[in-house]
């Protein structure tokens, strides 16, 4: 049975067989408990760079060689280009590459050889601070959009404050910057900056910039103090590091919570921010005024619609209404009562057309006579006329009292044809054909009477 890489219970056996894991797993431990990080240095050979950034050579000196690995976020700290035949020491550990079974170094750090102590430190110092995880990026604070004011640490006769000002106005930044003049190079600078930092850390400023032009690494050597580092990583605003070129790098730059290449750089940074800002807050701008002329214009018609429905529920609408109906109202019964009373009217004028038409006093005035006798009978027919009997005849202008004789009615049924017929004759003596007034007169002749003819009775 061959035990496996994970059977950490197997122990030295000469009669059993193990596998090649776990002969490598322990040459590994082995190499890891007898063998810590620490510096060798020899000349580069057989270097070559991946498409990825790794770099590959071997380290050799007069008798031995070992393969080397600089990986691609170790190599990018790099302040000198690695070639074939150069003298170099590098901080590292020793590994076993298992899938074929040789031993590598991995290179942490790599400097020229002959650099001397302080360069050894440094780079201790480095990997102490990385380890205890101040270079990390999740403690790192993120740079305010916006900041104001700003505290600004550097040279007062350097050009980087310069750059640093000119860029902001160009870019039309507008805000404040709180000026913090300090040393950035020499015996004194660490201390004159550890004090402008503190002063920069109670000031209202939101952010701080560390700006210092570019130089030599004597110049910058000050940005590699543990107590500037340490600092940086207990301040409690965010920093942005803007410490010499592109190319140069101090632990600063690892601490801080932002690296700039140049100060010039920093300042690109902090108005574009505040560009991006200022057209966030524009869009926001808009599409809050767009959302409230969206809501006031609902608000319009709800309350139009309210005040709608209030005004047709409203008691003066209520009356208005009313109004209006009583006023409809009264003009139909107006208008019915005017049709009916005409209607009446029309009806009262026929029926006094009718009662007209049988108006006694109408009919006298137009000429005719009325006949009855004494026991109010009016006489329609000759033939309700018995000879000889009184008949009350009414004119116009009264009632006459006449009598009928046989003669008399002979005479006016024997066909007069004309008044004078009738004027002719004399009075009897015996009174017959005579006419008799109620008075007791005698008229002279029949032409005294103004009755017609045809009316009277035989």
């Amino acid at each position: 049975m061959i035990p496996s890489a994970n059977d950490s219970s197997s122990t030295w056996d000469t009669e059993k067989i193990y596998s090649i894991s776990f002969l490598t797993e322990q040459i590994q431990g082995l190499l890891d408990s007898h063998i810590p990080m620490l510096w060798i240095g020899g000349e580069v050979s057989n270097f070559r760079q991946q498409s990825s950034g790794h770099l590959y050579f071997s380290l050799q000196d007069e008798r031995s060689q070992i393969a080397c690995v600089l990986f691609r976020g170790d190599a990018l700290q790099l302040r000198f280009p690695l070639e074939n035949g150069k003298s170099i020491i590098c901080y590292g550990s020793l590994e076993i590459y298992a899938p074929r079974g040789q031993y590598q170094w991995i290179v942490r750090h790599v400097l020229p050889c002959g650099t001397g102590q302080r360069d050894a430190e440094f780079q201790k110092l480095k990997e102490r601070c990385r380890n205890e995880g101040l270079f990390d990026a999740e403690r790192k604070r993120p740079i305010p959009l916006t900041a104001c004011p700003i505290a600004l640490l550097s040279s007062p006769t350097g050009a980087a404050l310069q750059d640093f000002l000119q860029i902001l106005r160009r870019k039309n930044w507008r805000g404040e910057i709180i000026f913090f003049p300090c040393r950035v190079q020499g015996d004194e600078s660490v201390q004159d900056f550890l004090h402008s930092l503190y002063l920069a850390q109670q000031s209202p400023a939101e952010l701080i910039v560390l700006a210092r032009g570019g130089g030599s690494a004597e110049d910058l050597w000050a940005f590699n103090s543990e107590a500037i580092v340490r600092k940086i990583a207990d301040c409690s605003k965010p920093i942005i590091s803007a410490i010499g070129h592109e190319t140069d790098f101090t632990l600063v730059d690892f601490v801080a919570d932002l690296r700039a290449e140049t100060p010039s750089a920093a300042a690109e940074i902090i108005a574009t921010n505040y560009q991006n800002a200022r057209q966030h807050w524009r869009d926001l701008e808009e599409r809050l005024t767009g959302i409230l002329e969206e809501y006031k214009l609902r608000q319009r018609q709800h309350w139009q619609f309210l005040r709608q429905r209030l005004q047709h529920v409203s008691p003066e609408r209520l009356i208005e209404h009313r109004q209006h109906q009583l006023q409809q109202t009264s003009h139909r019964f107006l208008e019915t009562a005017r049709f009916t009373l005409a209607s009446k009217r029309e009806g009262f004028l026929s029926l006094q057309r009718r009662w007209e038409s049988y108006d006694i006093g109408r009919n006298l005035r137009s000429g005719f006579l009325i006949a009855e006798n004494f026991q109010g009978k009016i006489l329609r027919h000759r033939h309700d006329v018995p000879l000889g009997s009184e008949l009350i005849l009414h004119f116009q202008d009264g009632p006459l009292q006449v009598s009928s004789s046989a003669p008399s009615i002979s005479y006016l049924s024997s066909g007069i044809s004309s008044m004078d017929q009738i004027q002719s004759p004399s009075p009897s003596p015996g009174g017959g054909g005579a006419i008799r007034t109620l008075e007791g007169e005698t008229p002279t002749d029949l032409q005294s009477a103004p009755f017609s003819l045809l009316d009277t009775p035989p």
